[in-house]
């Protein structure tokens, strides 16, 4: 087929389509490895085998929700950079997807939300889900949608938890 000889050309030029465009299999891997490594600089865990279990990560959560892997590693990257928090982004990076495809917000959106909700409420990657539905659901009530939340609320969640004392999902809800 046509896609099948492009994409032996470009596995042979050492390109990917991952997304956003054609983009140099060396820089993704370039950019994953610095994350990798800031991420886990310093400690006893090897940066080349996290880099190499967070690409199966990003290209696992990539095939299942369809968001490009390109994406993925953006919202790595902003998980990392912004709140410190690489495995709680690998750990929540398929429910940040799969809403992202659900409700149309932007996925970068979506990353800093459960950023500011992850580093306020204390949640865990496996809370994810349960962040998101509670959003989803306040959205059918007419409460509030998740895009309304990200640009209106997500910075509040501090003065919300120190008021409150309230943490984890509970504490969200």
């Amino acid at each position: 087929t046509i896609q099948g000889a492009i994409d032996r050309i470009r596995g042979a030029a050492g390109t990917q389509d991952l997304g956003e465009g054609i983009v140099s299999a060396s820089d993704f891997e370039r950019r994953l490895g610095r994350v990798s490594a800031e991420a886990f600089s310093g400690t006893q865990r090897d940066v080349g085998v996290e880099a190499a279990g967070a690409r199966e990560r990003i290209l696992g959560v990539s095939e299942t929700t369809g968001v490009a892997p390109e994406q993925l590693l953006k919202g790595l990257e902003t998980f990392q950079q912004t709140f410190s928090q690489f495995e709680f982004g690998l750990e929540s990076m398929e429910a940040v997807a799969q809403t992202a495809q659900a409700t149309g917000v932007q996925f970068d959106d979506l990353v800093n939300i459960l950023g500011e909700g992850q580093q306020q409420f204390q949640l865990t990657g496996d809370q994810a889900d349960d962040f998101f539905a509670v959003l989803a659901q306040q959205g059918r009530v007419g409460a509030i949608t998740p895009g309304q939340f990200s640009e209106n609320f997500g910075r509040f969640f501090g003065a919300y938890t120190a008021l409150t004392g309230r943490q984890g999902i509970e504490g969200f809800r």
